[in-house]
C-alpha cells in the first residue's frame, strides 16, 4: 500500500513474513508474519525518512525496529546518510547511530 499525501512525501505500509534460523529458539526455525510501515518526505536537504517494522514469529517472539534517517546528495548516484534505530526484541532492545557514505550504481 502506498498513499502521496502531499508533493513531496509518501506513505507506505507492507506486509512481510520472515523466516530464521536462530539457535536460541527452542525449535531453531521459525517464522512468523510482520509489517513494514513508513514516510519518505522529500526536502531541500534530501530524503528523509521514518519507518517502524515488526514480525512476531509463531513460537512469541517479537522483534520491532523505529529508525529515522536523513540521506543528503553529495552528487549523482552518491550520498551521505545519517540515521539512528531502536531495536526492540521479547528479552533485549538497543540504539544504533549511523553514518555512511551510499553510491548507487
Amino acid at each position: 500500500l502506498t498513499v502521496a499525501p502531499t508533493a513531496n512525501s509518501i506513505v507506505y505500509a507492507l506486509g512481510t513474513v520472515r523466516a530464521e534460523y536462530n539457535e536460541h529458539f527452542a525449535e531453531n526455525f521459525q517464522a512468523g508474519p510482520g509489517i513494514t510501515a513508513g514516510v519518505l518526505v522529500f526536502n531541500d536537504w534530501g530524503t528523509s525518512s521514518l519507518e517502524w517494522e515488526g514480525v512476531e514469529f509463531l513460537n512469541g517472539y517479537d522483534r520491532s525496529t523505529v529508525t529515522a534517517a536523513q540521506d543528503v546528495p553529495l552528487m549523482k548516484d552518491l550520498s551521505l546518510r545519517f540515521s539512528y534505530s531502536h531495536r526492540a526484541y521479547s528479552d533485549i532492545s538497543n540504539n544504533e547511530a549511523g553514518i555512511a557514505v551510499r553510491w548507487f550504481y
